[in-house]
């Protein structure tokens, strides 16, 4: 494991390192390439897991007071041709195709970045930059040099051999004689014996295999008798990376507020037949319940702290009825792979220990009464050898443990477990992830009674995520998310035949929490969702591919309700917000004066929850701006004339049928006082223009192809004053932009404006940010979270200032539109965690004031 560099920094020292007691926990972004995962055919999450699990043993056994959790993992497309060296340094530098990595340690709370690769014949297994190298522990200015590169089918310590490089580790006193962070954190060895994980068994004369020891050097520990360590006080010589690491551990922790490891599960706790939700913090060890009806808002305590805390490294493994009182109970699984629990019955808690199954490669994989006695009962995967073990519950009995068929394919996996056939014994139902099949098993007890298969769906980014009845017919049906874009098809079945199926959008950040019933209509039709981004929990009440109320447990908002457009729809030169609760199929429109609501009122409702409200524009001249929708499933484009709260018309404008033809921009492009579209091809390039005049039916034209599908129309303006809209284009790899100056579809010239080659400052618009009748652009940057206004005269730049820096990069620019009325455009914020909006009322790249809407 070579180093790329080592990073210098002037800092002020810290106090000597020293022992801390407790853990801490360390929250790991993982992405890896489209070719790693095809080394895993099972599924590259398995090696992942062993990774994590090698290198938390190897903590554990060091007495390092870490914890390494996956935060989020994610796939690139990036090709083995370049060496270790060239892709950690762009892994690092956020460089395409790793664009969104800081972003996604934002959303995520990742203190380290990982990046898997196969091994690419360099000679080199892992890479990672050492933080703070000489600074005595102060690794408060390397956030952004936590990033580390592995070879994935190389040896299952290389990732704990890295990160602790990024812990300010070097490999030991032989190779490095200064050490890392402090001089004695470093590996450590003995000449023809053994070496700690940091060290190269080749400088010491042993083999990588047999004499390396798993473990972090320490002169408290021996191996053989002999000690694993040096004390820190031999300044030549002294090796203890347990104490570097136990030192530095809880500023790496602090880089980023955990957002990923609160997990809730849905089951029966308030004894009324709806169904409710426990959750459990494991920075806290904290566990809570949400009894429906009970509990409203709870806020961020989520409802009823129970008595009891976990301990470190424990996680909610599973709910289920495993007394069969009529209350779920809570299983927890630690990394000692010790099992734990409580028997809840109404407000009592009864602890309980359950027999351990030892092994990091053994969890539980579905939970349900698979004989029909009234307890729920829990089936165990090992993703390793593929082998099943099931255990009948029976309260805080020891479980009667019983072998289930070995399923020795990897890449079948349990998604469900569920009655698919009304017999009142749940059955388990699989997907194949490299082939898409799913199938099921009905079972009796630990016995298959037979197997059917299910039909496959191609796409293999869906998962098979849950089982409920949806259509209260006593047979429980099937959810699949998935993994790119969230949306969940939900397959309504009788036994092993699909009846039908519909699909709901999801936001990609929701991981299912549970589905029951939590709004008594007798169907298990409900969802209840973690958002990763926020930590927030959601309960969505559907009837069947209507989402009737998607409400949060934090704010008690119904999140049905989001803002389409701004725009000003009434004529006094305020914009104004248009929201819209599709499952629901209600309008409303907010009246804005300046950062407050002046006054609300309903607009009329539109059926259908793909129609959503994609522009505001001007349509028919008449100084007002219009709706312009446009329904996903169908491609169904409608106008509707707007005079403040009243549709004064509503129009069929024609189909895009074509999912690919994406709404680009509406603007004036030719001149004649009414707004008109502009669609863009997302595979061809190719780019279509509809003159709109009222409801009547556009005229249709077709703008020049630009077949580089990196370049994106980021906005419309008049760029050179001569009456009509502009296209401007910005390259979303190269940070090239350009201008098209139009008449109607014709492109009657261009100019190429000011590169801007950090492809994360993303173009939000062009609107007169300072009054002087000119547009100009505004910018922010995807990681650093700076903002910048370009002012322009036409093509050209004349100055540039940065705006108030929002580093959370969850806040984006929803709007640029005039909300006080001056002639400046101000901006409207949006927060895709909390779901939070502010306005900032702008005079150029200056904030005059803002405040977040109620």
């Amino acid at each position: 494991m070579r180093i790329p560099r080592t990073l210098l920094t002037l800092a002020l020292a810290l106090p000597a390192a020293a022992q801390t007691p407790g853990n801490v926990n360390i929250d790991l972004l993982v992405v890896y390439s489209n070719t790693a995962a095809a080394l895993y055919p099972g599924g590259i999450g398995t090696r992942i897991q062993h990774m994590l699990a090698v290198s938390n043993q190897a903590c554990a056994d060091s007495t390092v007071g870490i914890t390494l959790r996956l935060a989020h993992s994610t796939s690139v497309t990036y090709g083995d041709s370049a060496n270790s060296n060239t892709a950690l340094s762009a892994f690092q530098q956020n460089a395409a195709p790793f664009t969104s990595v800081e972003s996604l340690r934002t959303q995520y709370g990742a203190d380290m970045a990982v990046l898997l690769r196969p091994y690419v014949n360099d000679g080199i297994a892992g890479l990672a930059y050492v933080g703070g190298t000489g600074t005595q522990g102060n690794l408060s200015n390397y956030k952004r040099w936590m990033y580390s590169h592995i070879s994935v089918n190389t040896a299952d310590y290389v990732l704990a051999h890295e990160l602790g490089h990024n812990f300010g580790l070097a490999h030991s006193r032989l190779q490095t004689p200064g050490g890392g962070t402090w001089s004695y954190s470093a590996g450590y060895g003995v000449a023809g014996q053994f070496v700690t994980i940091m060290a190269y068994a080749s400088s010491f004369g042993v083999n990588d295999s047999a004499g390396k020891l798993y473990r972090f050097s320490n002169p408290l520990q021996t191996h053989n008798g002999m000690p694993i360590g040096i004390v820190s006080t031999n300044a030549s010589q002294g090796a203890d990376a347990v104490k570097s690491l136990n030192a530095v551990r809880q500023q790496v922790s602090d880089f980023y507020v955990s957002t990923a490891f609160a997990s809730s599960r849905a089951g029966e706790f308030g004894g009324d037949a709806l169904t409710d939700l426990v959750r459990h913090d494991p920075d806290d060890g904290q566990v809570y319940l949400w009894i429906t009806g009970t509990d409203s808002a709870p806020g961020s305590g989520m409802g009823t702290a129970m008595q009891l805390t976990t301990s470190p490294g424990q996680s909610l493994a599973a709910a289920g009825d495993f007394d069969g009182d009529g209350d779920s109970d809570v299983l927890l699984r630690a990394n000692a792979n010790d099992n734990t629990g409580w028997l809840l019955d109404g407000g009592t808690q009864t602890p309980v220990t359950w027999p351990a199954l030892s092994g990091a490669t053994w969890s539980v994989v579905g939970c349900g009464d698979f004989d029909g006695d009234g307890d729920d009962d829990l089936l165990w995967r090992n993703s390793w050898t593929g082998a099943n073990t099931m255990w009948r519950m029976n309260g805080a009995s020891a479980p009667t443990v019983a072998t289930v068929s070995p399923l020795t394919n990897l890449a079948w996996r349990l998604g469900a477990a569920g009655d698919l056939n009304g017999d009142g014994r749940a059955d388990l139902v699989w997907r194949n992830s490299s082939t898409g099949a799913n199938a099921v098993w009905f079972m009796n007890g630990a016995t298959a009674t037979s197997t059917a298969g299910l039909g496959s769906i191609a796409d293999l980014n869906y998962r098979l995520i849950g089982a409920s009845d949806f259509d209260g017919d006593g047979d429980d049906d099937l959810v699949f998310q998935h993994a790119s874009d969230g949306r969940i098809a939900v397959w309504l079945m009788n036994g092993a035949t699909l009846l039908s199926s519909y699909v709901l959008g999801v936001r990609s950040t929701f991981t299912l929490a549970g589905l029951g019933d939590f709004d008594g209509d007798g169907r298990g039709d409900d969802f209840a969702w973690t958002n990763s981004a926020s930590q927030e929990e959601f309960l969505w009440t559907t009837q069947g591919a209507t989402v009737l109320t998607r409400v949060s447990l934090t704010t008690g908002k119904d999140l049905c309700d989001d803002v389409q457009v701004a725009g000003d729809l009434d004529g006094d030169g305020k914009a104004d917000l248009v929201w819209r609760n599709a499952g629901a199929g209600t309008n409303r429109v907010s009246f804005l004066n300046g950062t407050s609501v002046a006054s609300s009122s309903a607009l009329d409702s539109l059926a259908g929850s793909g129609f959503t409200v994609i522009s505001s524009g001007d349509f028919d001249g008449d100084g007002k701006r219009d709706l312009l929708w446009r329904d996903a499933s169908s491609g169904s484009v409608r106008v509707w004339l707007m005079d403040g709260a009243t549709a004064t018309g509503k129009h069929n404008l024609g189909t895009v049928a074509d999912a690919n033809q994406r709404f680009a921009v509406v603007g004036d492009l030719d001149g004649d006082g009414k707004d008109d579209v502009v669609f863009r091809h997302a595979t061809s390039g190719a780019n279509t223009y509809w003159k709109l005049d009222g409801g009547a039916a556009p005229v249709v034209g077709t703008i020049p192809l630009l077949a580089d599908t990196g370049w994106t129309i980021a906005a419309a303006a008049d760029m050179n004053a001569d009456g009509r809209d502009d296209l401007v284009w910005r390259h979303l790899t190269q940070g090239k932009n350009a201008v098209w100056y139009m008449n109607g579809a014709t492109r009657t010239g261009s100019a190429n404006l000011t590169v801007l080659a950090d492809v994360q400052w993303k173009l939000v618009g062009a609107r007169d940010m300072n009054g002087d009748g000119k547009p100009d652009l505004v910018w922010r940057h995807g990681t650093s979270g700076k903002n910048a206004v370009w002012t322009m005269n036409g093509a050209t730049a004349v100055s540039s200032a940065l705006a108030t820096t929002v580093a959370d990069t969850r806040w984006s620019i929803e709007a640029l539109d005039d909300f006080d009325g001056d002639g400046k455009t101000d901006l409207l914020w949006f927060h895709s965690g909390t779901q939070a909006r502010s306005v900032w009322l702008m005079n150029g790249a200056t904030t005059l004031s803002s405040a977040t809407l109620p």
